[in-house]
C-alpha cells in the first residue's frame, strides 16, 4: 500500500468516452479499461502511493475499503507485470 507507482513509458493511451484504450508497444497488445481502471491510470499520471488511489477510488466510487484495496492491488499488480505501470524508486525521485 505504500509502494509509489506511475504510468510506464511503453504504451500508447487515449481515452474513449469514459474508457482508456492502449496499446503496449513492447508486446505489440491492446488492453481496455473500464471506467474504475480508467480512474486508477489517470491518476497514476503522476506517482502516487497506492494507498492514495485506493482512497480516492473509495470516496469516489463508494466502496468498502477492503474490497477497494483488494481490487487496486490486484489491478496494479497485473498492469505492473503488462509493465504498463512501474514502481517509483524512491531514492532517485
Amino acid at each position: 500500500m505504500t509502494t509509489l507507482m506511475t504510468q510506464g513509458d511503453e504504451q500508447v493511451a487515449t481515452e474513449i468516452d469514459s474508457a482508456v484504450v492502449m496499446m503496449s508497444v513492447e508486446q505489440g497488445k491492446y488492453y481496455g479499461l473500464d471506467s474504475v481502471g480508467s480512474r486508477i491510470w489517470n491518476l497514476l499520471e503522476q506517482p502516487r502511493r497506492v494507498a492514495e488511489v485506493c482512497a480516492i477510488i473509495q470516496d469516489e466510487f463508494a466502496v468498502e475499503r477492503e474490497t477497494c484495496e483488494r481490487d487496486v492491488l490486484d489491478f496494479v499488480s497485473r498492469l505492473v507485470a503488462a509493465k504498463l505501470l512501474k514502481v517509483v524508486d524512491e531514492s532517485v525521485a
